[in-house]
C-alpha cells in the first residue's frame, strides 16, 4: 500500500548533506533522494511511501485501514513493490511475482469486493491531506489510467462521493473504457467463481464468512496462482486476458466504489475529462502470451469475431 510521488517544487523541501530530502506528513517524516533526469534537471523522488496497513491477515479482503503515525524518519527511496501478479513469459507457463494485493468477491456486504478500487480512493483521501507538504496543490490532482486502468478513472469518475469530496478534479483515461467487457461485472457474475476459487483452496463456498475467514489464511501466491484454473464467468464472451475485475456492489456497501446500473446512472460526472485511443489497442489480447494454454483457443475461435471486435474497439 504505496505511493510513488515526484516533485519539482524544492522550495517546500528540506534537503540534507547526502542529497536526501525530508519531507513531515501527517504520520511522520519522510526520506526522499534527489533524482537527475536525461536533460540535467533536477528531481525530488519519493518512490515508497505508504498510505495504509498492508492488506494481509485479518486485513485481506477488506477496505483499506489508516496508517499508525511511526516516530523516526521513513525510508522512501526504496523500489515501490509490485502488485502480486502472473507473468507470462511462455504460453502456459507463469510465475508469480510482487506483493500481496488480492481482490474477491462474494456478491454481498460481508465481501463486496473492489478492493484494487477502494486503495485508490483511499490514496486519493491521503494526497488531500499531505499534498501540500511535496509543494502540491489538493485542488488540482489529477487522475490518469491507461487499459484497465483508464476504466477505473471511468469508474472513478461515476463515484459520487469521491467527485463531491474533490479528491480529484480532472481525469485523463486511455484504451480501457467501462463498455469493455471485463471492465466491470455484475454481481451474479463474480458471485460463483469466486466460490469455485475457495472450493479449489480447500474453504467452505459459504456462508460468506466462513469463506472469507479461510481465505485470509492461504498463501497469496496460492490464491493467484489458482485463480486462473477458474474459467470465465457465465454468460461472459471469452477474455484472453483477466477473468477477475471491478464488480457492482450493493448500495448498502460500506463506501462503495462501484454503483449498479452504470448504464443509466442517476450520477452524471461534470469534471474535466480527456479520453485517448492508441492505435494498437487490444492487440495484445490475441498475442500468443496471452493465451495460458490450448483449452482457451476453441473458445477464441468460437466466438472470433466478438473476440476481434473487443480487442479493436
Amino acid at each position: 500500500m504505496f505511493l510513488c510521488l515526484w516533485t519539482f517544487a524544492f522550495q517546500f523541501l528540506q534537503s540534507t548533506p547526502d542529497d536526501s530530502l525530508i519531507v513531515s506528513t501527517k504520520f511522520g517524516d519522510v526520506r526522499g533522494k534527489v533524482f537527475v533526469t536525461s536533460k540535467g534537471r533536477k528531481v525530488a523522488g519519493f518512490t515508497k511511501i505508504p498510505y495504509a496497513q498492508p492488506p494481509i491477515g485479518k486485513n485481506r479482503f477488506k477496505p483499506p485501514k489508516a496508517l499508525k503515525p511511526w516516530k523516526k524518519t521513513l525510508d522512501a527511496t526504496e523500489t515501490l513493490p509490485l502488485c502480486v501478479q502472473p507473468t507470462l513469459s511462455k504460453p502456459g507457463e507463469s510465475e508469480i511475482i510482487g506483493e500481496e494485493d488480492c481482490f474477491l468477491s462474494t456478491g454481498d456486504l460481508v465481501l463486496p469486493g473492489n478492493w484494487g478500487l477502494k486503495d485508490i480512493i483511499f490514496s486519493l483521501k491521503w494526497l488531500q491531506e499531505n499534498i501540500s507538504s511535496f509543494g502540491g496543490d489538493k485542488n488540482a490532482v489529477t487522475i490518469l489510467g491507461n487499459s484497465k486502468g483508464g476504466a477505473a478513472v471511468q469508474l472513478l469518475l461515476y463515484n459520487e462521493p469521491a467527485v463531491n469530496a474533490g479528491l480529484f478534479r480532472n481525469a485523463f483515461s486511455s484504451d480501457g473504457v467501462l463498455d469493455d467487457v471485463g471492465s466491470v461485472f455484475p454481481i451474479k457474475n463474480m458471485t460463483i467463481p469466486s466460490k469455485r476459487l475457495a472450493e479449489l483452496l480447500g474453504c467452505p463456498s459459504e456462508p460468506s464468512r466462513a469463506l472469507m475467514k479461510c481465505m485470509q489464511t492461504k498463501p497469496f501466491r496460492e490464491i493467484v496462482r489458482n485463480q486462473d484454473r477458474v474459467r470465465l464467468n457465465p454468460g461472459v464472451p471469452p477474455r484472453i486476458v483477466t477473468q477477475w475485475g471491478p464488480v457492482e456492489e450493493s448500495p448498502l456497501a460500506e463506501d462503495a466504489a462501484v454503483y449498479p446500473d452504470l448504464d443509466n446512472p442517476s450520477f452524471q460526472p461534470t469534471l474535466p475529462w480527456v479520453q485517448g485511443v492508441s492505435l494498437s489497442s487490444g492487440s495484445s489480447y490475441l498475442s500468443s502470451k496471452s493465451m495460458p494454454d490450448e483449452t482457451v483457443k476453441p473458445g477464441i475461435e468460437l466466438h472470433f469475431n466478438t473476440s476481434v471486435t473487443l480487442a479493436t474497439e
